[in-house]
This record gives C-alpha cells, sequence and structure tokens, in this order.
C-alpha cells in the first residue's frame, strides 16, 4: 500500500492528476502496475487527507481547492506558529538545534538540485522539529490535529514556490530559536507565513 500511496500521492502534488479528474482503481491498477487492493488502501488513505474525495459514479476524484478555505486556514496556522516558535525559544535543546541544522543543510542542497519535492519534504520536518521543541503538549496536539490539512496545502501549492525563499526564512528562526530570543523567533515565523501567503496569492490570481 505505502509504494501506491506514495506514487499516487506524488502524481497528484506534482499535477499529473487535475483538479476534479476521476480516479478510478482499474486505471490506476494498470497505470502503476499493481493489483486493485493496495491502490484502493491507498485511495483510502488520500481522502482521509483531503486530497481526493468520493464520487458515486466512479469512486474517486481530484479535490478541488477551496481559496477562501486555504486563506482562512493560513491566518490560523500563522497565529498558532508564531506563538509556537516564541514558546521554542525558550525551551529548544541543543539536540533539537543540531537537528534544525542538519534540516537547513538539505534544505540548501536539495534546493540546489532543483528538487522541490525533497525541499518540501525538508520543510515539513523543519515546521515539525519547531512545533516538537516548544515543550507544550497542548500546542503539539493542536498541530498533530490539523497536520494532515497543513501537509495537504503545502503540498498541493509545492511547485509555485521557490526553494531559497524557504531557507532564507527558515535560516532566520533558526537563528532566533539559537540565539533563544523569543520575540525575534516569533516575528521570523510570522514574517515567514505571512510572506508565504501573500507569494501564494500572487500565483493564484
Amino acid at each position: 500500500m505505502e509504494l501506491a500511496y506514495k506514487l499516487i500521492f506524488e502524481d497528484i502534488i506534482l499535477g499529473k492528476f487535475q483538479n476534479g479528474e476521476r480516479m478510478q482503481q482499474e486505471r490506476l491498477s494498470l497505470m502503476y502496475g499493481m493489483s486493485r487492493t493496495p491502490v484502493r488502501e491507498a485511495l483510502m488513505k488520500l481522502e482521509t487527507e483531503g486530497y481526493i474525495k468520493k464520487d458515486d459514479r466512479v469512486g474517486y476524484k481530484v479535490s478541488n481547492v477551496d481559496i477562501i478555505d486555504y486563506i482562512d486556514f493560513w491566518e490560523f496556522r500563522k497565529n498558532l506558529e508564531s506563538h509556537i516558535a516564541y514558546l521554542a525559544a525558550t525551551n529548544i535543546s541543543i539536540q533539537q538545534l543540531m537537528k534544525l541544522s542538519r534540516n537547513l543543510e538539505k534544505t540548501k542542497k536539495m534546493g540546489n538540485s532543483g528538487n522541490s519535492l525533497e525541499v518540501f519534504r525538508c520543510d515539513e520536518e523543519f515546521h515539525k522539529l519547531v512545533v516538537e521543541s516548544s515543550g507544550n503538549k497542548y500546542f503539539i496536539d493542536v498541530y498533530n490535529l490539523y497536520e494532515a490539512k497543513i501537509r495537504y496545502y503545502r503540498y498541493l501549492f509545492q511547485q509555485k514556490v521557490n526553494a531559497s525563499m524557504i531557507y532564507d526564512a527558515h535560516s532566520k528562526i533558526y537563528k532566533a530559536l539559537e540565539s533563544r530570543s523569543e520575540d525575534a523567533a516569533k516575528r521570523a515565523m510570522y514574517q515567514h507565513m505571512n510572506a508565504f501567503m501573500r507569494h501564494l496569492r500572487d500565483k493564484l490570481r
């Protein structure tokens, strides 16, 4: 199932399947050269994550993007993660800082090689590490509750954002966390999320 999920997921986010396009198990089984069972299980997982939705006539189809929902959700996430960064500046450990440093190195390397998909995997890991560094179980629980939706929007728009923008913003957040500056960390995260939102709004016009 994991291989089927990986192949279908990547084809959705890379635009090989368009919004509203039908996702038939038989066709996908032939396309990927595997039986229907792993394909069916992969489709069920993709549905729970929001990438596809059930269609009574054809089984599934690729979800259409709700721009208003995206903007509202991003506003919520911007304020949530800004305060998480504020907490992380006090609570982050040396080991967690080292993980963030390694993540930045990988982000830069993947960006230079043009591997946008890996850059966004690094982005996913970076934000998760900051959340865990906050040391507050309630903020961690809230983030985990919405993690699938965060992942959905992050990957859906992955081709519209350049790697250098992500690397530069994450570097500023890292430096603020390393210096244990609560206000600087909160400001860096807020500016990162705000800049990303403005960039996407321009791209989606």
